[in-house]
């Protein structure tokens, strides 16, 4: 089984660099059995994914390919509804992997965002404050059908449901763009999404 995992693409600052993200391995692309996009494809997916598939178009059948969305993906969109995104894919005949299990020889593999998990530090509150403060996706990201701002407590929902996933999916080899989170570990070990021993 060969599967190559490409995250944070960013395909439209390689277009601006007029050079190819495959570079010298673009001819291996063909023989794997899976390409999985972790996310970062582009800022304005409406038109920079259409423009990555195309691109992969040439190096790999479509059916092979999985995208999972990251935060510059949602930039304009709203972060509780995948369906535009889903559609783009669809429409690409590209697999959208968002909180999707499938398997390649035998193995099994889950897909979703996760987002940011703020227990990383020991103050929950203080992080979701920081977050807000630093990170463009808190004016670039809206949420819910009246499109407001996104907050850090969205993402923490949103996070605790894609974990929930994880969580009802194992074992299995977990992808995810924005995995960066302690928090299956932890409930492994019987803590809870701060941290705390059960």
């Amino acid at each position: 089984m060969k599967v190559l995992v490409w995250a944070d693409v960013h395909f439209n600052l390689w277009q601006r660099a007029n050079t190819d993200p495959f570079g010298k391995v673009a001819e291996e692309i063909a023989s794997v059995d899976a390409l999985i996009v972790a996310g970062e494809i582009a800022e304005s997916p409406a038109q920079g994914w259409p423009g990555f598939f195309g691109y992969l178009e040439g190096l790999i059948d479509l059916g092979r390919v999985w995208v999972i969305p990251g935060n510059h993906d949602y930039y304009g969109r709203r972060l509780d509804d995948d369906s535009g995104l889903a559609g783009i894919a669809a429409q690409a005949g590209v697999n959208f992997a968002q909180k999707r299990r499938f398997e390649i020889g035998g193995n099994r593999f889950l897909c979703c965002t996760l987002w940011m998990d703020f227990a990383l530090t020991d103050d929950v509150p203080e992080a979701m404050m920081s977050a807000r403060l630093t990170l463009p996706d808190y004016g670039r990201i809206t949420f819910g059908p009246e499109h407001r701002p996104l907050k850090p407590a969205d993402l923490l929902d949103v996070h605790l449901d894609h974990l929930a996933w994880l969580e009802g999916s194992v074992p299995a080899v977990g992808v995810g763009g924005r995995a960066r989170s302690p928090g299956v570990a932890q409930r492994a070990a019987g803590r809870d999404a701060g941290g705390h021993r059960r």
